[in-house]
């Protein structure tokens, strides 16, 4: 059982590397206008996401963590519902909780099929 376990961990690994290296190439493209993208990495098992980005004008990066989230289809459209977010920063904090906690994000369509796989 223990190498088995471990060849699915390893697998799972993988899947959520793949996953996290397809949602960087979208999220990049949304978080340019306000800074660098740094990381963004996936644990699909658990149902988290992390993004570290570099805000324009900052010298430390800002983390945000969406804790829990679900897949959903909405009028034909898939999207991540945000159930529970953080951030590193207190004020953003605030914000994500405000504006994003039961929101949804869009999945652009190009990528959506493959996200909807592996997250």
């Amino acid at each position: 059982m223990g190498l088995l376990h471990a060849i699915k961990d390893a697998l799972h690994t993988a899947k959520d590397a793949g996953a996290s290296y397809v949602a960087e190439r979208f999220a990049a493209q949304w978080v340019e206008p306000y800074g660098r993208m740094l990381n963004l990495s996936i644990d699909s098992r658990n149902k988290k996401l992390r993004v570290e980005i570099l805000p324009k004008g900052e010298s430390d990066a800002l983390a945000v963590t969406i804790d829990e989230y679900e897949l959903v289809v909405r009028d034909g459209v898939q999207s991540i519902l945000v159930k529970k977010a953080s951030a590193s920063r207190e004020w953003v904090d605030a914000l994500v909780k405000d504006f994003a906690i039961g929101k949804t994000i869009p999945l652009p369509e190009k990528y959506a099929n493959v996200l909807k796989t592996v997250l």
